[in-house]
């Protein structure tokens, strides 16, 4: 009515109307928490962390810069490339360290074709690879490559016998992960360099080398995997199930 004034209504804020509100959280994570993404990110052994911390407080220089700040560097560049060396049965002069995964996928893949398309074009890997193998492969079929994806089956694997199949006299690389990443399957086989991260690979290859806690590791898997009850995996948001695609599809699809 004119000349009255209502009173104000009172609003909820956007959080309280969405269901939730400004209380703190209860912390995801406690002492009790057990963390399984090991395949993604892992904490850093003592031991590697040790071997790397002169390299972030005192032995910072450029190894490729050739002056005095470089020597020590340069040093701990070459025992770890010597040490990557012995854990993979290679000489040192073959491991080529780079700033991480994808840029390793691409040099490989990328430097193989441009070094060898003079004697083939062909490249074989899988439906299930990282996007760091697919991503140069699909760049290097704009290119003139011809790569076969091979499937795998129900379980994620892919059947050895399909790659050789698939392997051509044109065929310059074959790249199948050994453990894929999503959800561990493991399929049977047939720039400037930076000195602290390869002192860390180093010391942790070098730490690899022992096998004795992997007995222990050993029987912990066991032990999940004949506690384990259901293969499907239950979130809050949902439940979440994997579909691959079984050799029968790619070829219904070819």
């Amino acid at each position: 009515m004119p000349g009255t004034t209502a009173s104000a209504r009172p609003r909820r804020s956007p959080p309280e109307r969405c269901g939730y509100t400004d209380k703190p959280r209860t912390r995801l994570l406690s002492k009790t928490s057990i963390y399984l993404d090991y395949n993604a990110s892992t904490p850093i052994d003592p031991s590697v962390t040790a071997a790397m911390r002169p390299y972030l407080d005192e032995a910072f220089g450029n190894p490729s810069s050739g002056h005095w700040a470089s020597m020590p560097a340069k040093a701990a560049l070459e025992k770890a490339r010597s040490q990557v060396a012995v854990l993979l049965d290679c000489a040192p002069d073959e491991v080529v360290f780079t700033s991480g995964g994808s840029e390793a996928n691409n040099l490989a893949i990328k430097g193989t074709f441009f070094a060898l398309r003079h004697k083939g074009e062909h490249i074989v890997t899988t439906t299930v690879e990282h996007p760091a193998i697919l991503a140069p492969c699909r760049f290097l079929e704009q290119l003139g490559a011809a790569v076969t994806y091979v499937p795998v089956d129900s379980t994620g694997r892919v059947d050895p016998e399909d790659v050789r199949r698939a392997v051509t006299p044109r065929t310059i690389l074959i790249s199948v992960m050994h453990a894929n990443n999503e959800v561990g399957t493991i399929h049977r086989r047939a720039g400037t360099e930076s000195a602290l991260l390869a002192v860390g690979l180093g010391a942790a290859c070098a730490l690899a080398g022992d096998l004795e806690p992997m007995a222990r590791v050993r029987v912990l898997r066991d032990r999940t995997r004949c506690r384990r009850v259901s293969a499907t995996v239950s979130h809050s948001t949902g439940t979440l199930s994997t579909a691959f695609p079984t050799r029968s599809a790619f070829r219904s699809s070819a």
